[in-house]
């Protein structure tokens, strides 16, 4: 049986009429410094979707290619159930 794991990534949507336009894998971030930038408790597995507010997006940058417009659209990390 394979082991099931969990990959963060961030998806961005449409300002207007939230329609999702594409979302990227982030590669090197643990889950221990995506609870500490969003201030959430060690023990918050971060499952739900999380917005990226402008404080976020420094730390964030550095781990996906796509360059992040919040200006343009709206960004969350969120989490996937993947076969590892």
């Amino acid at each position: 049986m394979k082991q099931r794991g969990i990959q963060r990534h961030i998806s961005w949507y449409a300002k207007v009429g939230d329609e999702f336009i594409a979302d990227e894998n982030m590669v090197n971030i643990e889950l221990n410094s995506l609870q500490k930038l969003f201030k959430v408790a060690t023990e918050n597995p971060m499952y739900d979707c999380w917005e990226i507010k402008e404080h976020h997006v420094k730390i964030l940058q550095k781990h996906i290619e796509h360059i992040i417009n919040i200006k343009k659209y709206d960004y969350f990390v969120e989490a996937t159930l993947i076969d590892e």
